[in-house]
């Protein structure tokens, strides 16, 4: 099961700006391709890392575990 992200558009457009700074500064295109493949991978294993944490049973000493039960 995969959670839907959502990205906001000025989310967005950081991550175009961002390509397009390591371009034009740079001019370096395979850094920036790399940053978007490296983007889209964290994006989709961020989908997934819910289903990790919710696997895990881990409660805080400072919590009452009781009420959460």
């Amino acid at each position: 099961m995969h959670y839907k992200i959502v990205v906001t558009q000025e989310a967005l457009e950081d991550v175009s700006n961002l390509s397009k700074y390591l371009i034009d500064t740079f001019k370096n295109r395979k850094a920036a391709d790399d940053f978007l493949d490296a983007y889209d991978r964290q994006v989709e294993v961020l989908g997934t890392i819910s289903l990790m944490i919710s696997a895990a049973t881990i409660v805080p000493d400072t919590i009452d575990a009781r009420r959460y039960q």
